[in-house]
């Protein structure tokens, strides 16, 4: 109802605008045709008094002259006059233009006001929708809170035998762990008199032939003192070092972390001024997932799978060890 009210005071006020400028125009156009009228009047005169001054040429030609000057200035004014009087006319044009296009805004906003009119009733019906929707909604989620206390409830059952569970499951983990520790220094054991053995065979068959070998947790320190990597095969020879991995089952991060590994000791190699030589990498594996021994390859690493109670080589067509 507010916008109702605010277009028909809208269009009140053009009407009363669209008055206004209309009786302006009638008395422009008033005062317009008295100016004419006095202008006409004036002109009377003027030919009487040239008249008049033409009977007076016979007694002096000089009164004549400036009577024809006079005469000029009026010619003059009468011309300013007729332009201000064309220019009047084009200003009752454009107030004319004006009282078309108020006219045609008015017409606008009428139909607006329709459009008005219809978008509240639409409006009224969506609201009288949504009510209705939302009785339903709060009807459902009733039904939901229902069920979801029961389930509450049986949750609570479930949560008390989980504890129950994993107090029970703690138990075996200890003794679990207890069991790992010893496999793991077992599994160390066997890196070093299995694998290590195996790995430098490997690496010489393909012309390395490494002169100076080292396995079981091999500790870098720099020149403090302090251990910045630990490795478990380390092999040398005049020109070339290899840094070899061992893990049971290897994963993509133990190709980031080896990498890492070895620039620590290039790195370190370097701040000791040691002689440069060339270091490659390579990781050997119990259990060698497809998609982690194509990654390594793929990073410059050889690659060395357990094969019997060995270890075998793999190194596909054109591959290129990165030389660190």
């Amino acid at each position: 109802m507010s916008t109702s009210s605010t277009n028909e005071s809208s269009l009140q006020s053009l009407r009363e605008a669209q008055q206004e400028t209309y009786k302006v125009i009638q008395d422009f156009a008033k005062e317009t045709r008295q100016i004419i009228q006095e202008l006409s009047e004036q002109r009377k005169v003027t030919e009487k008094n040239i008249a008049e001054i033409s009977e007076q040429h016979k007694v002096t030609e000089k009164n004549i002259a400036e009577i024809s000057e006079q005469h000029k200035v009026t010619e003059k004014s009468i011309a300013e006059m007729s332009e201000q009087h064309k220019v009047t006319e084009k200003s009752i044009a454009e107030l004319s233009e004006q009282h078309k296009v108020t006219e045609k805004s008015i017409a606008e906003l009428s139909e607006q006001h329709k459009v008005t009119e219809k978008n509240i009733a639409e409006m009224s019906e969506q609201r009288k929708a949504i009510e209705r929707a939302t009785e339903k909604a709060i009807a459902e989620i009733s039904e939901q809170h229902k069920i979801t206390e029961k389930s509450l409830q049986e949750l609570s059952k479930q949560h008390e035998e989980a504890v129950k569970e994993r107090k029970e499951t703690e138990k075996v983990i200890k003794k679990l762990s207890k069991q790992m520790g010893s496999l793991g220094n077992r599994f160390g054991e066997l890196a070093e008199h299995l694998v290590f053995p195996a790995v430098v065979r490997r690496f010489n068959e393909i012309g390395y032939n490494f002169s100076f070998e080292f396995a079981g947790n091999c500790k870098v320190r720099d020149k403090n003192n302090r251990i910045i990597a630990e490795i478990d095969a380390y092999l040398e020879n005049g020109t070339t070092i290899a840094v070899v991995e061992v893990k049971t089952k290897p994963d993509v991060q133990d190709i980031e972390k080896h990498i890492q590994r070895i620039e620590k000791l290039k790195q370190n190699r370097r701040e000791k001024n040691e002689p440069p030589k060339i270091l490659l990498g390579a990781i050997a594996g119990a259990i060698f997932p497809k998609e982690v021994k194509e990654a390594a390859q793929q990073a410059g690493f050889y690659v060395l799978v357990q094969s019997g109670d060995t270890m075998r080589l793999e190194i596909p067509a054109q591959f290129e060890p990165r030389k660190f």
